[in-house]
């Protein structure tokens, strides 16, 4: 197959079936995907066909093609190149269920059918509610929390740390959940029907490099001081020991990338840090996990990037993206924050994606 012809189509699968009418129709497909989980997705779907023995008539309104009903399980596939076999082949950028559908007209007769899903967490963020929960280890905390929801046990095969009592207040179960894994520098994502929770640093959805001029078409990347700090630290009160606690960042595990940390160049900005009085932890392990989740993640944003790559599904939360074609100084290893697949009739595939690292190469070579 030529490496000019490339398939861009995405396809919707429902009950692994792949109705025809229905992928035939997409006329505009988005799925966002971001840290924290809940992945969404957007489809507009011409809604005019012609049926047998009928005619013309709205496409989506007949027993055999309602297909996309509310709560319906979807799955949305995005092809790729598989370099073996020069050939596309469907990888999964999305699967959930049908939250919403809105029907859209205009006066010249374009109606369209709008449909919404969002991925398996969507049951979290209808939970809302007050409560304490024990502590206990991290890794049971969640399984039970994935119990509640009727999720197979998660996969949290990285986290080692204890949790001591936790408060849910007033607040989501998803919120919670995002605010519990903060605490440990730790994201959460819905992998192939699983809660995946794993630490920031550890996580690595594979590795694919970018060019700009090639498979990167366009991008905007900032190293910016303005919201780093040299230092960061945390005072608490453990009052089990009736002892102060003062702690500061000592993690190193920064996620992927080369150079010279934001504290490396704030040396004539003279003495900058931030400080976190009287922190809601109770003992000093706690204290310090919180003030390292805290200067890590202030930390991995010192180098960001937005940028338009070639419709790719391999681009995801996770994916360390190694970025070049841009200047010695640019041109390093990023964590992907935020992946948005789009599909139009007019400009085929495209990924947006918004990524992060805490590594400069600030200074030109001779």
């Amino acid at each position: 197959m030529s490496e000019r012809v490339t398939q861009t189509r995405p396809t919707i699968d429902v009950a692994n079936d792949q109705p025809v009418m229905l992928n035939d129709h997409i006329r505009e497909l988005v799925v966002c995907e971001g840290e924290g989980g809940l992945a969404h997705a957007e489809m507009r779907l011409d809604n005019t066909a012609e049926h047998d023995g009928i005619g013309i008539d709205f496409a989506f309104e007949y027993s055999d093609t309602d297909t996309l009903r509310l709560g319906t399980g979807i799955r949305i596939l995005f092809p790729a190149r598989d370099l073996e076999t020069d050939e596309d082949i469907p990888r999964e950028v999305f699967a959930g269920r049908v939250s919403a559908l809105e029907f859209a007209g205009t006066q010249f007769g374009n109606a369209e059918l709008c449909v919404l899903a969002e991925d398996h967490l969507m049951p979290w963020r209808m939970r809302r509610r007050t409560r304490a929960l024990e502590g206990k280890p991290v890794k049971e905390l969640l399984a039970d929390l994935a119990l509640e929801v009727g999720m197979s046990e998660p996969v949290t095969d990285f986290l080692t740390n204890e949790a001591v009592m936790r408060h849910q207040v007033d607040e989501s179960d998803l919120a919670f959940l995002r605010k519990l894994l903060a605490d440990w520098d730790a994201d959460v994502q819905i992998v192939e029907g699983k809660l995946q929770v794993a630490p920031r640093a550890d996580i690595e959805r594979g590795v694919l490099p970018l060019s700009y001029g090639s498979t990167l078409e366009s991008v905007r990347m900032v190293a910016d001081l303005a919201h780093q700090r040299g230092r960061f630290s945390l005072s608490a009160y453990d009052h089990v020991q009736g002892a102060a606690i003062l702690k500061e960042m000592q993690t190193g595990a920064l996620g992927p990338g080369e150079g010279r940390l934001a504290g490396e160049y704030l040396g004539p900005f003279g003495d900058t840090f931030l400080h976190q009085s009287a922190a809601p932890v109770t003992n000093a392990e706690e204290a310090q996990a919180m003030i390292d989740a805290l200067g890590a993640r202030q930390s991995r944003r010192f180098v960001t990037v937005e940028g338009v790559a070639r419709g790719n599904p391999e681009i995801r939360v996770g994916t360390h993206l190694e970025i070049d074609g841009v200047g010695a100084r640019f041109s390093n290893t990023y964590y992907c924050t935020q992946a948005r697949h789009r599909y139009s009739r007019g400009d085929g595939y495209q990924t947006e994606f918004q990524a992060e690292c805490a590594y400069f190469k600030g200074e030109v070579a001779a």
